[in-house]
């Protein structure tokens, strides 16, 4: 819930509809439709009410906590310091995007996708999002901030710890191949695949970060790479969903 004054009156932006239903009873609708004085929703969810509705170079907008934005375009983020200003100063998207700390429904959003969820389901679900265009463009850009991306490789990390798949683990098979002068060539793929998902190659991180962050694994996922025969299904399945 977030609160300012204007002209001695209080308004309200709340975070979501749940929070909005515990304190108001007022019909919803989406901010594009809505007029003066009507409860609107954002496109990601926020309520608040819409204090300004006109035309700024026969362009119709609308002003309220969410700051003042034309019918054409999206309303989304956090309230900008200047609500009056088309800029805000600063856009609600800028902000978002460059905040240093995750909030709450972001690591629900990246935990999901760590667990091999779908990208613009994971949003869906943890924000509760009702536009499915929007959450697709939405958890591409969240998926590329940094906040976010430690959080999904930490949480696969962290499934590959309890499955026995430490960086130990895979230095010790690595060593195996080259001792053995291996050429299953399935067997070298699982295990580079391996190194990749827990970001063992730090100077080839954009192939790292496009199978960690990107693509998400399963538990099962993880686990059928300990199997070198498995390989060639898993990266059928990493090619079909980022494709897809």
């Amino acid at each position: 819930m977030f609160k300012k004054t204007i002209k001695g009156k209080e308004y309200i932006l709340y975070e979501d509809y749940k929070e909005f239903r515990l304190y108001e009873g007022h019909p919803v609708k989406h901010w594009k439709e809505g007029d003066e004085g009507d409860w609107v929703t954002s496109d990601d969810g926020k309520i608040c009410q819409i204090l300004k509705k006109g035309k700024m170079k026969k362009k119709p907008y609308i002003r309220c906590l969410m700051g003042t934005h034309f019918l054409k375009d999206e309303m989304s983020g956090d309230p900008p310091k200047n609500i009056y200003s088309l800029s805000g100063d600063e856009y609600g998207a800028d902000i978002r995007l460059k905040r240093d700390k995750a909030n709450q429904k972001e690591w629900i959003f990246a935990k999901y996708v760590a667990t091999g969820m779908d990208p613009t389901d994971a949003y869906l679900k943890a924000f509760s999002a009702n536009s499915r265009e929007y959450a697709t463009i939405w958890s591409k850009r969240l998926l590329k901030t940094k906040r976010v991306k430690n959080i999904v490789s930490n949480e696969i990390k962290k499934t590959m710890d309890d499955l026995g798949i430490t960086e130990d683990y895979l230095l010790a098979a690595a060593k195996d191949v080259v001792e053995e002068g291996s050429k299953d060539a399935d067997r070298v793929r699982a295990i580079r695949m391996l190194m990749e998902i827990r970001n063992m190659f730090p100077k080839e991180s954009n192939k790292s970060e496009s199978l960690t962050v990107f693509q998400g694994f399963s538990r099962d996922q993880l686990e059928a790479l300990k199997d070198a025969k498995n390989v060639g299904r898993i990266e059928a399945e990493i090619s079909e969903d980022q494709t897809g």
